[in-house]
């Protein structure tokens, strides 16, 4: 995973003259200061002024060296190149617990690097690439979760399902720790591709309309399929409560009972309605694609599903 790297401005090695144990009280202030970049400014034109002649500064106070090296400034919400974390907190990120339940775990030898048992809480590991197994079961570390299911029928997409189970009950407890949701909605009875993720960037590009992303249906008639059914959805039909026709961007005849309909707008029960107002009923329907990630690529049984790596996110922009 990428991440993103926050720099401040690097600040070579000073010599400390004479006259800066004097001044060591003010330096040590503007240490404390330094925790901002707007410190680090002003610590660094103090330093420049101070010794404009000097090659390295050294901080010398009852024999203690302290040497100035700023490299790395993360403000809030930025990471740096080589990102660690105490051990518990990367369990707790992962959805494994609390960080109580979490210590638990590494105490009790659960907990496995390179086939290894960590049973030390104050371990700090390097997050990139990691791979560990909590009761020997692998896992990879991800700080967002991706992943696509080919949804089977009766179930819901919602977190609190009302009245048939919800798809959070076919993926493992960590899901719903970390908040991972449907991205979009298929109705219970709705077959075929769904994505799920916990990053809130992703959910809201794919969901929006602004952003154009194509969703394909294979559609069951209860009436035959005719020209004039295909003709009436890529011309447009008005919709209850929609101030303006809905047509589909492309629409074509399968079989005799089944058409392929692609849309962009992802209203309420659209397809079944806009079939409804064309003059046919919907007997069944699947999602087959989104964008160009198509359910047969991905070879998954109804009920199964897969994590997206890199290759698979890219054909959904």
């Amino acid at each position: 995973m990428k991440q993103e790297t926050c720099r401040s401005e690097k600040l070579d090695y000073f010599p400390l003259t004479s006259h800066i144990s004097n001044n060591f009280f003010i330096l040590h202030k503007l240490l404390i200061f330094c925790s901002t970049v707007f410190g680090l400014f002003i610590l660094k034109q103090y330093i420049k002024h101070s010794l404009a002649n000097a090659d390295l500064a050294r901080i010398l106070h009852t024999k203690t060296i302290i040497i100035i090296k700023h490299e790395h400034y993360s403000r809030p919400g930025c990471t740096s190149a080589v990102s660690k974390l105490l051990i518990e907190r990367m369990l707790q990120s992962q959805g494994f617990g609390s960080r109580k339940w979490c210590r638990e775990l590494i105490v009790n030898g659960d907990v496995c690097i390179n086939g290894i048992p960590v049973t030390d809480i104050r371990s700090s590991i390097d997050t990139d690439n990691l791979e560990y197994s909590v009761y020997g079961e692998f896992h990879r570390f991800r700080e967002h979760i991706y992943v696509a299911l080919n949804k089977p029928a009766g179930y819901e997409c919602s977190r609190k399902p009302s009245h048939h189970p919800g798809v959070l009950s076919l993926f493992p407890e960590q899901f719903s720790r970390r908040d991972v949701q449907p991205v979009g909605r298929l109705d219970h009875d709705t077959t075929g591709l769904l994505l799920m993720s916990d990053d809130g960037t992703f959910i809201h590009t794919q969901s929006s309309p602004k952003h154009h992303v194509s969703k394909v249906y294979v559609a069951t008639t209860h009436d035959s399929v005719t020209p004039q059914l295909v003709g009436k959805l890529l011309a447009g039909v008005k919709l209850h409560d929609e101030p303006h026709p809905l047509a589909a961007i492309s629409c074509q005849m399968i079989d005799t009972h089944r058409l392929e309909i692609i849309l962009e707008q992802g209203k309420y029960h659209q397809v079944k309605r806009m079939l409804a107002a064309a003059g046919n009923h919907c007997m069944a329907l699947q999602r087959s694609r989104i964008g160009l990630l198509n359910l047969e690529t991905l070879e998954l049984a109804e009920g199964e599903w897969c994590y997206l790596e890199e290759n698979y996110k890219a054909l959904l922009v």
